[in-house]
């Protein structure tokens, strides 16, 4: 998938990606991630990634990056299957983009989102719900922003959740953590571009 200027000023880029993105001199999007990776514009790439792949791709990635997180919740609220459920809701309208599913995930969102609103207290345990919600929410509705929310809300899960388990590790590890989960999340995203996604 080819990136032009113009679709970046269309995108409404803001000025420093845009400036990154010229310095990059990358209009292939797979390779732009790609830099983004070695260069730790992460979030750049997947802001990117989430305007210009279609709505199922968008999904995708979300499920993905819920997927990575939701131990943390189910670690602490073994028998609350909302953020799971949520998950599921967004595959069945991946696979199959009915009306019926697309209800289906609507219900779980909100379900998913309640279970979030229900862990204030554990940071980790509420942002990895809220990434299950938004995989729901985006197989539900139509916000461009949900790959890139789905992936940082993973990431804050991820941090919050290292930050718990190693504080005496220091704040070292939890970058590294983070680094790692978002070039899971990016990789992913490379891979789903790659396998033909249409614009």
């Amino acid at each position: 998938m080819i990136i032009t200027k113009e679709k970046l000023i269309k995108l409404n880029a803001c000025k420093d990606g845009y400036k990154y993105w010229l310095e990059c001199n990358e209009p292939d999007l797979v390779k732009f991630m790609r830099r983004c990776i070695k260069d730790e514009k992460y979030k750049w790439a997947m802001w990117l990634f989430s305007r210009v792949v279609d709505k199922r791709t968008r999904t995708r990635s979300c499920i993905y990056s819920a997927s990575l997180v939701l131990h943390i919740f189910e670690e602490n609220y073994p028998h609350d299957n909302r953020p799971s459920d949520a998950i599921k809701a967004a595959r069945r309208w991946v696979n199959s983009t009915s009306e019926k599913n697309r209800r289906s995930a609507a219900t779980s969102y909100y379900a998913a989102a309640d279970a979030a609103d229900n862990t204030a207290d554990n940071t980790a345990a509420a942002a990895a719900a809220n990434t299950a919600y938004s995989s729901a929410y985006y197989a539900a509705n139509t916000a461009y922003s949900s790959a890139y929310y789905a992936a940082n809300t993973a990431v804050t899960a991820a941090g919050a959740a290292y930050s718990t388990a190693n504080t005496a590790a220091g704040d070292a590890d939890t970058a590294a953590d983070k680094k790692e989960l978002y070039i899971k999340i990016i990789n992913h995203a490379i891979r789903l571009v790659k396998n033909g996604v249409k614009n």
